[in-house]
């Protein structure tokens, strides 16, 4: 939507109240590109709110278990469930207004760089679990 505005702003004379929207989005995009989630809290939870297993054949809504540990002084990845957390070393990295976060080969998660939102793909043979949610500091 910002890229629009952008182009067409030229063109098109805004009101006053369509140029406020447009300085409080660009000021918002512009926060989220200077802070990863590793340079804003040291560590995160990710609750994922909704989940689907995928297979060749489709997609099923299924019921979120599992919620998601960040720690980036240590570089540690926690799985969580009710019974216990399994942890793996992780890398991550910022691009735009997002952190990539992977523990492994089979896993990702990427989050908007203020934890709002997120999504993770975890594989398990060929089916892929995808949750979404979004992430607290702390």
């Amino acid at each position: 939507m910002i890229a629009i505005w952008l182009i067409l702003l030229p063109i098109y004379p805004a009101s006053a109240q369509q140029d406020e929207q447009l300085r409080r989005e660009l000021k918002y995009v512009t926060s989220l590109m200077g802070a990863a989630l590793q340079d804003r809290a040291p560590l995160w939870r990710c609750e994922i709110s909704t989940k689907y297993v995928c297979t060749s054949v489709g997609c099923a809504l299924v019921k979120p278990t599992v919620w998601i540990n960040l720690d980036f002084g240590r570089r540690v990845y926690e799985r969580c469930d009710s019974k216990r957390c399994d942890a793996y070393d992780m890398t991550f990295t910022q691009s735009g207004i997002f952190t990539l976060v992977s523990p492994n080969q089979g896993t990702f998660l990427k989050a908007v760089n203020d934890g709002s939102e997120f999504v993770e793909v975890a594989s398990l043979g060929v089916q892929t679990y995808n949750g979404f949610g979004q992430c607290i500091p702390g």
